[in-house]
Parts: structure tokens; sequence; C-alpha cells
């Protein structure tokens, strides 16, 4: 055999090497998406199986993980296949369908929908905005062990009758806080435990604070009621009077509360 008919023999089987699928470097064209039980000739000219479009462990055996920071789409597209998932960031402007009990953790969902779903946990690091509501009364002589009402007409004396100075609730939310304070312009009082409270519809009443100090002013102070209220409901402040060494005079009492 010649040695030109040698080397003839060993191009030609290089040459058949590559066309009948021999070993080679898969490139950018080469790849397609779809079952990977349908052959495909993509524009690289390489015929085999495509790649599954859901990533699984049967898609890929060795290396599990994908590398990188953005998977893109041109235009409208879908993430799909994913049981039990971590998305790890922040999701703008993006519509989400999701099933079972998804769980956010210290990430942001940015003008984003959640569709047939019910979020059962998870933080969305979204703060509502709240309101107060205000509360006042004229100057009273609080009387030994006297239940009195007062709400929102600042400029009536208290009561000893319920349900008149109501206070409505205008947006359902959640009673957060609440704030009252009392000063004197004549006798503060001794230091006899002095409770406040907030009715609700004239039947829920929650303890806001008993004080026992005679301080100018008094501070009645609570920041933990969560107290659930819907929109049309009434509130009230209620306080009962202790028995007192020496009773306050012309006392003067304001506050209010704080819905989320």
């Amino acid at each position: 055999m010649s040695r030109a008919f040698a080397y003839t023999l060993i191009l030609a089987a290089l040459i058949t090497s590559l066309a009948f699928g021999g070993t080679r470097l898969v490139t950018q064209p080469d790849v397609a998406w779809g079952p990977s039980t349908t052959n495909e000739t993509p524009t690289g000219g390489h015929v085999g199986g495509k790649i599954p479009r859901y990533f699984s462990t049967a898609a890929f055996t060795d290396n599990l993980a994908l590398y990188g920071k953005s998977l893109t789409g041109d235009g409208t597209g879908n993430i799909s296949g994913f049981d039990n998932a971590t998305f790890t960031g922040r999701v703008t402007t993006a519509t989400l369908t999701v099933t079972g009990t998804p769980t956010f953790t210290d990430n942001t969902i940015n003008g984003a929908d959640l569709i047939d779903n019910t979020v059962t946990k998870g933080k969305l690091n979204y703060t509502p905005g709240g309101y107060a509501l205000h509360f006042g009364s004229t100057s009273f002589n609080p009387a030994d062990g006297a239940t009195y009402y007062f709400g929102f007409i600042t400029g009536q004396p208290l009561t000893t009758i319920p349900a008149i100075r109501r206070i409505y609730i205008p947006k359902s939310g959640t009673i957060k806080s609440a704030n009252v304070v009392g000063w004197n312009n004549a006798e503060v009082g001794t230091t006899e435990a002095w409770p406040m409270y907030i009715v609700i519809d004239n039947t829920t009443s929650v303890l806001i604070q008993s004080v026992s100090d005679n301080n100018v002013p008094r501070v009645w102070d609570n920041t933990a009621i969560n107290i659930d209220v819907t929109a049309g409901s009434y509130f009230e402040i209620k306080t009962i009077c202790p028995t007192w060494s020496t009773n306050p005079l012309e006392y003067n009492i304001g506050g209010n509360i704080y819905i989320e």
C-alpha cells in the first residue's frame, strides 16, 4: 500500500466520523428544547434528541445545578415543572401561578399577582398603611367607683351611659395600639390603680392599661393590642375609677388608637 493511499483512507475515515455522529463539540445552534425522544436537526446540522424543557433528575444526571443569574425568554414564557422549588431573589412585574403552600422568606414580590392559591405562610416585606382615631373630653371631677365613657365629641363631658360617645371605624383593620393621656387643672389625685379600656360595639372590652401613679401627665399606653375591627363598628373609651384617698379635680383626658 502506498503512503498516499494510506493518507487517503485516514482522511476518508475522519470525514465519515464527522458526518455520521462522531465526537465533536455541541454549539448553540445544535440545542433544541423538547422531548428527549424526539430527534431534531437544528441549524447546526447535528441530528440528536432534544433537551427536555423540564429540568429534573432524568434530564441532568451529572450536574443538577444551573449556573448563572437569569433565565431569559423571548417575551412571554413559562418556568414550570418544578416540585418543591426554591426561588431566591426578587420577582418584579410578573404573574405567578402557584399551587401548594409556597414559602416566601425575606424577599419581595413587587407588582405580582398570586393566582389560584392561598399563601399559607410567608413574608412579603409589605407594610400596609394605618390610620389613627382620636378621642377626648372636657375636664371632669371623677367620683369614687364611677364608670365613665368618652369618645369622639371632645367638647362634651364624659358620661356614665354607654354607647353614646361612639367613634365609628371607617375601614376594617386591626387595632394595634392605644394611648390615653390625662392631666389636671387642679388636683392630680393619689396613686390608686386607675384602668382604661377600649369597648367595641358596647360588647368587647379590652384593657389598655391600669396606671398606679399621679404623674403629670398620667399616661395609659398599650402597643400590643392586636384586636380586629370591621368598618361600621364603633368603640368608646371606658374608665372605672378607684376609690381615691384624694380625688383628681378638673381632670382632662384625650388620646388615640392606631388601626392597621
